[in-house]
């Protein structure tokens, strides 16, 4: 893997142990998680409950938030470990990205918190907010109004996505402009 230079930091083998986002193949991220955890490899795939419907029926199925991605906590080192499973393409174009602790810290929180989210397009329009209480107070992102209702979004930018959630405008406070 002559490609990734391995002494610029960010994928040095000497570092611990880095949280990595990887391009996995559709419809094939539980499989791979499964694969990575099963080697030992720690994973994080935040999924949330979506309605499903075949045919003549409906269920409730547990669907990825991000297709596509996974997340993947694993010396750069050992990297084949994780790039040798079929359901990862690795093709050059494909590369792990690292992400911070500090990002999947938020995300756990959001899907651990049982919070309701979905997708929504990348925006810069909105006010920038601090939730001000509840469970996730402290997290920073865009309060946009929504006809009649308030929505906070939380952009992704490594994944150059946003998660939106339905939030009561008072739950919020103005960020300070620095």
């Amino acid at each position: 893997m002559a490609d990734l230079p391995e002494g610029n930091g960010l994928y040095s083998s000497e570092r611990a142990p880095q949280w990595y986002m990887l391009t996995v193949r559709h419809h094939h991220e539980k499989r791979v998680r499964d694969r990575l955890e099963a080697k030992g490899i720690e994973c994080f795939l935040p999924t949330v409950a979506r309605l499903a419907q075949w045919g003549d029926r409906k269920k409730k199925i547990s669907a990825p938030l991000f297709p596509g991605c996974c997340f993947v906590r694993f010396k750069w080192k050992d990297r084949l470990d994780v790039l040798a499973d079929p359901g990862v393409p690795y093709d050059g174009a494909h590369k792990p990205l690292p992400i911070s602790d500090e990002e999947i810290a938020v995300l756990r929180q959001l899907i651990e918190g049982g919070i309701v989210l979905e997708p929504c397009e990348w925006t810069t329009e909105g006010t920038q907010v601090t939730i001000a209480k509840g469970p996730l107070a402290g997290l920073q992102g865009l309060l946009v109004q929504d006809g009649q209702y308030h929505r906070f979004i939380i952009q992704v930018p490594i994944l150059s996505q946003a998660l939106a959630m339905p939030i009561e405008a008072s739950d919020v406070s103005l960020m300070k402009q620095s």
